[in-house]
């Protein structure tokens, strides 16, 4: 569990002497960090992140994570473009077949100017193993994610047995890489799910909640080289620009659709990235 690791060790943490990055989003933010305190030794890190990280996981992370931050501190909350979509699902066992992590997270909805938090039916690892072990609790955990999990779908969640067989895996793979593709076309039209408006009502409470506790709020846009993503600066610059929170956007330093910046993996290359931490490191001046 992250958040109580992250409590664990905020208890048996030091009074830091310089000030504390605590980041919330996936390894394109670690890798920021870690560079911005390579670039400054003065600033130390404390990195939280899931693998491929959606907005509603990372905002709810740093949501849960509160009592594990002090005044002062500088809070990040990493947007990556190519997640966006998965803001519509609730696990990471929908939307990503072939990395298929436990994690689990709430779905966000509008509501007036604040967030509804649809919460998913398996929270814990001892949840994850009893439906798996358990029919009728497996059964009700599909129901409830065919209703609240846009990615939701049999070619995912159904015929394991099929995996006994190479062939009938990759076949399996194939549907199941079709379906969710098609999830994301449809959630990328914006009707389906309010992806736009979710983001910027999650960026402006992230920044409230964080300065509310004395703390220091940026968001890092981070566009990936995929020129199917959304473009995230076009969706929440005014909101950064007309609530004052400071960001750093990959997207104004350097061409995403430049393949040559980015890793085999699809990461920015170490260099890159330290442009991004320097552009950080010169928002936060000592």
């Amino acid at each position: 569990d992250i958040v109580a690791g992250s409590a664990q060790k905020f208890r048996s943490e030091t009074t830091p002497n310089g000030r504390v990055i605590r980041s919330y989003g996936m390894s394109f933010v670690n890798r920021i960090v870690t560079a911005a305190t390579e670039i400054d030794p003065r600033f130390v890190r404390d990195l939280h992140a899931g693998p491929s990280s959606p907005p509603n996981f990372t905002y709810s992370l740093f949501l849960k994570d509160s009592d594990s931050r002090r005044a002062g501190d500088i809070a990040v909350f990493g947007i990556l473009s190519s997640s966006v979509p998965a803001m519509a699902a609730q696990s990471n066992s929908s939307w990503l077949f072939e990395q298929p992590a436990p994690f689990t997270y709430p779905v966000y909805w509008p509501d007036g100017d604040k967030l509804r938090a649809v919460e998913p039916f398996i929270t814990s690892a001892q949840q994850q193993r009893d439906v798996l072990r358990q029919p009728a609790l497996r059964d009700a955990w599909y129901e409830h994610m065919s209703r609240e999990d846009g990615f939701f779908g049999s070619q995912t969640f159904g015929f394991p047995l099929l995996d006994i067989s190479p062939f009938a895996r990759l076949v399996r793979r194939t549907l199941a890489i079709s379906s969710i593709d098609r999830a994301k076309s449809r959630i990328l039209k914006g009707t389906e799910y309010p992806y736009a408006e979710v983001l910027r009502l999650m960026i402006v409470t992230f920044a409230e909640r964080a300065r509310a506790d004395g703390q220091i709020p940026v968001v890092f846009l981070i566009q990936s080289r995929d020129a199917r993503d959304v473009d995230l600066l076009s969706i929440a610059h005014s909101t950064l620009v007309e609530n004052n929170i400071d960001y750093v956007a990959t997207a104004e330093i350097v061409d995403p659709r430049d393949r040559s910046l980015f890793l085999l993996d699809s990461h920015y290359k170490p260099e890159i990235d330290k442009l991004f931490a320097q552009r950080f490191v010169d928002l936060m001046k000592f």
